[in-house]
C-alpha cells in the first residue's frame, strides 16, 4: 500500500470509528445521559418493540446543536417511502448463502454493550486514566478487561480522584458456534441476550444444494415503563455487530438473479462479468467474503468498502506479447511529415496486433453465449477493417498526412500550454503568488514555437487509433459518412482529447479541401446538456484555438481566417455586446461585479484578463483584456510579451458575435439550438446566409455530442426533432455547393451508455459503431486494461443510518466525512498531505436535499464535526464551519470563478482560501476535471447507475499525482431501492458498469411530434 492510499485508509477508518465504533479502542467510555445515543449511527440491533419515535426519549440533557431528528425526511425519501417513524427499529440482521451437499459450517458472533455508569467519585488507575466503576461490575472495569486484577483503592493514591459525569462503558461481547447443519433452528448466544436463527430452502439453480439464511437476533426487549427504561434500553442495544459464517470448502457462488434472456444486450453482459461473483447477500446489512474467486468465509459489513479500479491505457497486448513500437505515439513524431513512411508501417503493426488480440478473443467465447461472444467479434473485425482503411487513405493522400501532422503540432502545442499553466499555477500558489498572474509582470509565455516546446507526450492508444478509424468519413467515404462513431471509455480515459485531434484534423482539411469562400465559417458543432459543463469544456477548447492559430500563421496553407471558438450556451454568456458594456466598466472598481466574462486568464500565457481591484478606466485601459469596438467584443491578453497582446484571442463569447462571425469551432447546449425556429440569424452557424436562406459555405462537417448519455428522456426525445432538421438543412447546403449526398459526420462520447445503437438511431437516424469494441470480458478491451493494483483505485464505501431521519444522517455522515481527514491531518502534521481529501464534494440527487445540506453547513453539520472531535479528545470549540463552493444550476454565476476557487490547495504554512465543502447536484457529474478533488459523499443512490458513475468519478482523477478517491454514498433505510443497493453493494460495485440503464429517446410519439415538429418545419 502507497502512501496516498495510506492516508486514504486512515481517514476511512477514522470516519468508520465515528460512525460505526468504538471510537476510544474496546474499552471506550462514553460521558453523558445522552452520549451514546448521539455517538453511532449504524452496526447496532435495537430490543424487540423499539421504535424512532422512542429515541428521543433517550435522556433530556442538551446535545450540542447535534440534531437528532427522527421523523422528518428528505424529498427524495417520497420515492415508494416507508412511514418509519413508529416502525419498530432493526432488532435483527442476517446473511443469506449457498451451502453444498453433506457442508456444515460455523459461526462468530461478536458485538458490544454499553452499561450506564453512575455519577461518582473516580479514582486514577495507575497509568493515569479514570478508572471506571459500576455497581453491575466489582473492581475496575478498565483494569479488569486489560487482565489485570487491581483494587482501585490501592492503584490509585489516596484523595486522587475525580467527579465523573454519568455515561456508558463498552463491554464486548464474543461467542462461537461451530459444525452447524443445514437445517431450521436457533442457537442462543451472548449468554441469552442475542438468538442464531438458521432458516434454509432448497437451491433452484443447485438440485443438491440449500440456501441457507443465519440470523442475528437481539431477543431483549423493551419495557412499557418508558420513563423508567431509558437506560436500560440502552443497555438493551447491541452494538459493532458482527456475525461471519465459515466452512472447510469455499462458498458456492449465491444464486445470481440474472436471468440471461433472448436480448443480446442481456447475453453480451453476462458474458461480459462472468467472472464477477457473489457468495452472499445481506438481509438489513451489507455482506463481504474474504476471497474473490474462492472463499472459506463470508460476513456481515455495515460500512462495506469495494475497489473500483482504474483502467490501463497503454498495455497493449495480444499472444503473450505487448506491442512494441510504442514510438509512434509520440507527437513529436506525428508531427514530422518526413516520418511518415514510418510511422504508417507503425500504424499497420498496431492493426495486426489488434487482430492478434482479436483471434485470441474468439477462443474465450462461453458455451451457451456463442451469439453474444461472436457479435463482439464480429464489432472487432469490423474496427479492423475500418483502421486499415484509414492506414490506406493517410498512406495515399499526403496532403492529408500532413493534415494530420499539422493536427498534431497543434495538439502538442494545447498540451504544452495547459501542461505549462498548470506548473505555473501550481508553483506560484506553493509560493503564495496570485492567480492569474498580474499583468505587471509580464510573464513570458512558454510555448510560443515550436522548438520552444520541451514536452514529448504520448497519445494513449486508443485516442490515436479512433482517429485511424473514424477520419476517412470525413474524407467524404460514404459509408463511413453515415456511421456515428461513438467513444466508449471510462471518466478520466481521454475521450475529449480523441475528438479534439480528429476535429483540429477536420478544422484545417477543410481549408486545404475547399476554397477559402466556402471552408470558413463553423466547421465543428459541438453540443452538451448542461453549461457549466459547456463553460468548462470551453477553456480546454480555447487552449486548443491558440494552437491552431500559431499552426496557421507558420504553415501558410490554411488561409488569413482566424481560427477560433464561440460560446452560445444562454445565460452564462452575454446575448449582446451593449450588454457588456456596463459590466465592463464597473469591473474596473471591484472584481466582485457580477459579470459574464467567463475567460479570467489568457490561454496561452495565464495573465489576469481583468483589472486589479480600484483601477482607473482612463490609465489602466490596457488591464482591461475584454474590450469593445463598434459592435464586436474582443479580448486581448494584458502581457505585452504575449502573442495575443497585439492579436485578438480567438475568442468570441457573446451571441451577437457568434452569429455575426460564426467561430471555426462552437460549443453549444443542446436547447439553444430551439432557437433556429424563431431566429433567422442562427442559420448561419449551418453555412445558410440569413438574408436568402441559400447556402454560402461548407455547413458544419463534424458535430460532436460529448455526453450521450444525457441526452435521453424528453430533453433526447425532442432534440432528436430538432436534429432532424439541422440535419435537413446541412444536406440541402451541401447539395446547394455541388457535393451531392454528403452531411455532417457524427461522433458521440460517453463513459455510461447502454443500447447506444437504438439511442443513436433515434438521435441522429445514423448507425452506431462504439469504439474501442468491447472485449469477451469486461477488465479487457485490447485498448483498456483493468489495473489490478487497489492502490490507485477509487474506493467507495457504504453506510445505511439506524434510527435516524434521512436529513440527520446526512448531518452525521457529512460531519463525520468533514473530521475524520481534519483529526487525521492534525494528528500528522501535515494539511497539505491531506489536501486531495480536505474539500469534501456532497452530492444531492435533487434541489430541495441541495438546500437543506447547504443551510446545514454552519449549523448541523458544523454540530457534528464538533461532536466527533470531542470524542477525539480535541478542542471541538476550535471546531469552525467549513467553506462552501456551491454548485447548482441556481448557485454558479460565474463558472470561471468557481472552478479557479476549487483549484486552491489548503497550506500548512498559511490560511487560504481553500473551499472544504462543495454542495453539489448533477452539475458537477460530467465535464468537472479538477484533479485535486479526491472525496466525495454520495446522499442516496441516485437515480441511473449512469449518473452514480459519472457523479463519483469527479473524484480520484489522478491517483499518482494526486491521490486515489474515496466515495461514501449513505443510503436510506426509508428507500426499498437504497436497501437494496445497500445489501447488494459489494456485488452492485464489483459490476458497476453492467447496471448501466438503457436511455429512451421516442421522437416519434404523438406528444413529441405536436410539442416540436411544428419548429422543426420552420
Amino acid at each position: 500500500m502507497t502512501g496516498k492510499s495510506t492516508l486514504r485508509k486512515k481517514a476511512l477508518d477514522r470516519f468508520n470509528s465515528f460512525v460505526f465504533g468504538p471510537a476510544n479502542g474496546v474499552n471506550e467510555f462514553i460521558a453523558g445521559k445522552r452520549g451514546l445515543t448521539l455517538q453511532y449511527l449504524t452496526g447496532i440491533l435495537f430490543p424487540q418493540g423499539e421504535t424512532r419515535a422512542n429515541l428521543n426519549l433517550d435522556g433530556v440533557e442538551e446535545n450540542n446543536g447535534a440534531d437528532v431528528d427522527v421523523n422528518s425526511e428528505f424529498s427524495g425519501d417520497t420515492e415508494n417511502p416507508l412511514s418509519m417513524a413508529n416502525e419498530s427499529l432493526p432488532s435483527s440482521v442476517g446473511i443469506s448463502f449457498v451451502l453444498g451437499e453433506g457442508e456444515t459450517f460455523n459461526v462468530d458472533v461478536a458485538g458490544a454493550r454499553y452499561q450506564n455508569v453512575s455519577r461518582s467519585k473516580i479514582p486514577l488507575c495507575s497509568d493515569g486514566s479514570f478508572c471506571v466503576t459500576s455497581e453491575r461490575a466489582s473492581g475496575c472495569m478498565k483494569c479488569n478487561q486489560h487482565g489485570v486484577n487491581c483494587d482501585c483503592e490501592e492503584c490509585a493514591p489516596e484523595g486522587n480522584t475525580k467527579i465523573w459525569e454519568e455515561g456508558y462503558s463498552r463491554f464486548p461481547l464474543e461467542d462461537h458456534v461451530s459444525d452447524l447443519k443445514p437445517i431450521d433452528s436457533t442457537r442462543k448466544v451472548f449468554d441469552g441476550l442475542c438468538e442464531l436463527r438458521i432458516d434454509v430452502r432448497p437451491s433452484i439453480e443447485r438440485p443438491k444444494s440449500k440456501v441457507v439464511t443465519v440470523s442475528l437476533i437481539n431477543r431483549q426487549t423493551v419495557e412499557s415503563d418508558k420513563q423508567s427504561a431509558r437506560k436500560s434500553e440502552v443497555e438493551k442495544r447491541v452494538f459493532q455487530t458482527e456475525l461471519a459464517i465459515s466452512k472447510q470448502l469455499p462458498f458456492e457462488q449465491y444464486e445470481s438473479g440474472h436471468r440471461v434472456t433472448s436480448d443480446l444486450e442481456e447475453q453480451i453482459l453476462a458474458l461480459q462479468f462472468a467472472h464477477q461473483k457473489t457468495f452472499a447477500v445481506g438481509h438489513g446489512v451489507s455482506v463481504g467474503w474474504s476471497n474473490p474467486t474462492e472463499p472459506k468465509q463470508i460476513y456481515i459489513d455495515y460500512i462495506p468498502t469495494e475497489y473500483v479500479n482504474r483502467p490501463l491505457f497503454d498495455r497493449l497486448e495480444a499472444k503473450g506479447k505487448s506491442f512494441s513500437e510504442q514510438s509512434i505515439f509520440e507527437l513529436r513524431r506525428l508531427c514530422d511529415p518526413s516520418l511518415k513512411s514510418e510511422c504508417i508501417q507503425g500504424f499497420r503493426s498496431l492493426a495486426n496486433h489488434y487482430e492478434d488480440w482479436m483471434s485470441d478473443q474468439e477462443n474465450m467465447v462461453v458455451h451457451g453465449l456463442e451469439d453474444a461472444g461472436f457479435e463482439l467479434v464480429d464489432r472487432m473485425k469490423s474496427t479492423l477493417m475500418r483502421m486499415r482503411a484509414g492506414i490506406d487513405l493517410l498512406e495515399e493522400k499526403t496532403d492529408l498526412y500532413e493534415t494530420f501532422c499539422h493536427a498534431n503540432q497543434a495538439m502538442l502545442f494545447q498540451m504544452a500550454q495547459s501542461s505549462g499553466l498548470k506548473k505555473l499555477r501550481n508553483d506560484r500558489q506553493s509560493e503564495g503568488l496570485s492567480w492569474p498572474v498580474p499583468a505587471s509582470e509580464e510573464v513570458v509565455p512558454q510555448a510560443e514555437t515550436f522548438e520552444s516546446i520541451g514536452l514529448n507526450p504520448s497519445w494513449r492508444p486508443f485516442q490515436l487509433a479512433f482517429f485511424l478509424v473514424s477520419f476517412a468519413g470525413l474524407e467524404g467515404a460514404e459509408n463511413d459518412r453515415d456511421i456515428a462513431d461513438l467513444i466508449w471509455f471510462p471518466t478520466g480515459g481521454g475521450k475529449t482529447e480523441a475528438y479534439l485531434l480528429l476535429a483540429s484534423f477536420e478544422m484545417l482539411r477543410r481549408r486545404c479541401r475547399y476554397e477559402s469562400s466556402i471552408s470558413g465559417g463553423t466547421s465543428v458543432l459541438a453540443r452538451y446538456t448542461l453549461r457549466f459543463l459547456t463553460t468548462d469544456q470551453f477553456s480546454r477548447i480555447s487552449s486548443l484555438m491558440v494552437a491552431l492559430e500559431k499552426v496557421r500563421k507558420t504553415s501558410q496553407v490554411y488561409g488569413d481566417e482566424p481560427f477560433s471558438v464561440g460560446m452560445f450556451v444562454g445565460d452564462p454568456t452575454y446575448n449582446k455586446v451593449d450588454d457588456a458594456r456596463e459590466d465592463l466598466d464597473n469591473l474596473f472598481d471591484s472584481r466582485d461585479v457580477r459579470h459574464k466574462i467567463i475567460v479570467s486568464e489568457c490561454p496561452n500565457c495565464g495573465t489576469d484578463l481583468l483589472p486589479p481591484p480600484n483601477s482607473d478606466p482612463d490609465r489602466d485601459a490596457h488591464l482591461m483584456g475584454p474590450r469593445i469596438s463598434g459592435s464586436t467584443l474582443q479580448i486581448f491578453c494584458t502581457n505585452r510579451k504575449c502573442t495575443f497582446s497585439h492579436q485578438a484571442l480567438p475568442l468570441k463569447i457573446t451571441d451577437q458575435d457568434v452569429l455575426n462571425n460564426p467561430p471555426t469551432f462552437l460549443l453549444g447546449t443542446v436547447d439553444k439550438f430551439a432557437n433556429l425556429a424563431t431566429k433567422q440569424q442562427m442559420v448561419s452557424l449551418l453555412g445558410v446566409n440569413p438574408g436568402n436562406g441559400k447556402a454560402q459555405r461548407i455547413p458544419p462537417s463534424l458535430i460532436i455530442q460529448d455526453e450521450l448519455h444525457l441526452i435521453s428522456g424528453p430533453l433526447g426525445t425532442i432534440t432528436a426533432v430538432y436534429e432532424a432538421a439541422i440535419d435537413t438543412v446541412i444536406r440541402r447546403g451541401y447539395e446547394e455547393l455541388g457535393f451531392q449526398g454528403m452531411s455532417a459526420k457524427y461522433v458521440a462520447a460517453s463513459a455510461t451508455v447502454r443500447d447506444a445503437e437504438k439511442q443513436v438511431q433515434r438521435l441522429s437516424a445514423r448507425k452506431t459503431a462504439v469504439f474501442p469494441p468491447q472485449g469477451i470480458s469486461s477488465k479487457d478491451s485490447y485498448f483498456a486494461k483493468e489495473d489490478s493494483n487497489d492502490d490507485t483505485a477509487r474506493l467507495y464505501a457504504g453506510v445505511m443510518a439506524q434510527g435516524l431521519s434521512s436529513t440527520t444522517a446526512a448531518h452525521w455522515v457529512l460531519g463525520a466525512a468533514l473530521q475524520s481527514v481534519r483529526r487525521e491531518a492534525d494528528e500528522s502534521g501535515s494539511k497539505q498531505q491531506y489536501d486531495w481529501l480536505w474539500t469534501l464534494l456532497a452530492y444531492s440527487n435533487s434541489k430541495r436535499e441541495l438546500g437543506l445540506i447547504n443551510a446545514a453547513a454552519s449549523d448541523e453539520i458544523l454540530a457534528r464535526m464538533r461532536v466527533c472531535e470531542a470524542v477525539s479528545g480535541g478542542d471541538q470549540d476550535s471546531v469552525q464551519a467549513p467553506r462552501k463552493e456551491e454548485i447548482s444550476s441556481d448557485a454558479v454565476k460565474n463558472i470561471a470563478q468557481t472552478r479557479s476557487a476549487l483549484l486552491v490547495p489548503v497550506s500548512d504554512s498559511e490560511q487560504t482560501d481553500v473551499r472544504e465543502f462543495v454542495p453539489c447536484t448533477n452539475m458537477i457529474s460530467v465535464g468537472v476535471d479538477i484533479d485535486r478533488l479526491g472525496f466525495m459523499v454520495v446522499n442516496g443512490q441516485p437515480k441511473t447507475t449512469a449518473e452514480y458513475i459519472q457523479a463519483s468519478s469527479r473524484v480520484g482523477r489522478s491517483p499518482e499525482s494526486q491521490g486515489p478517491g474515496l466515495v461514501v454514498t449513505l443510503y436510506s433505510p426509508a428507500k426499498p431501492r437504497d436497501r437494496s443497493h445497500y445489501e447488494r453493494f459489494k456485488h452492485y460495485h464489483g459490476s458497476l458498469y453492467r447496471f448501466v440503464e438503457p436511455t429512451s429517446i421516442t421522437p416519434g410519439t404523438k406528444p413529441a411530434l405536436k410539442r416540436a415538429l411544428h419548429a422543426a418545419f420552420v
